[in-house]
């Protein structure tokens, strides 16, 4: 095996892309002992390596929160109907747009619920300090026709 592919599996397990420690650990034995001709240096290096494996704990990847709901759910309503935006993430905030464009921490804060009047998507995201962004929430609205339209 090459010193760039022993690189690359060192890489990788550093980087979370590797699940086999050992494996890692042996290819840097192999590594030291190619460099050095001795197994006694090599087997010493693998001893410390193991011993600093034991207190490395890679960082835990952050929890997603959850993505914002809508109520009513997205279809044809009456005008005037409000929506409210929820997300069951405990402290996230909510933000959204109605122009189409993706949300982000940028966009506008839910704060009150949102007047349907006119055909319009809602697209929502849900945001907390600590966790990634949830999933984008799209909702789309359609005003029901007037029934008493035309009528005298």
């Amino acid at each position: 095996m090459s010193k760039l592919t022993q690189l690359k599996r060192i890489v990788a397990y550093k980087t979370g892309e590797a699940s086999n420690a050992k494996s890692v650990l042996g290819a840097l034995k192999e590594l030291v002992y190619e460099e050095t001709g001795t197994a006694s240096t090599a087997n010493c290096i693998e001893g410390a390596l193991k011993e600093l494996a034991d207190y490395y704990e890679p960082e835990p990847e952050p929890e997603q929160v959850e993505t914002p709901t809508a109520t009513p759910a997205a279809g044809e309503v009456e005008s005037g109907t409000e929506v409210e935006l929820a997300t069951t993430t405990d402290g996230a905030d909510i933000y959204y747009t109605t122009d189409g464009t993706t949300p982000s921490s940028a966009s506008t804060k839910y704060t009150a619920k949102i007047a349907i009047t006119e055909a319009v998507t809602i697209k929502a995201i849900a945001v907390k300090e600590g966790m990634t962004d949830s999933e984008v929430l799209s909702a789309a609205y359609t005003v029901a026709a007037d029934d008493n339209e035309g009528d005298d």
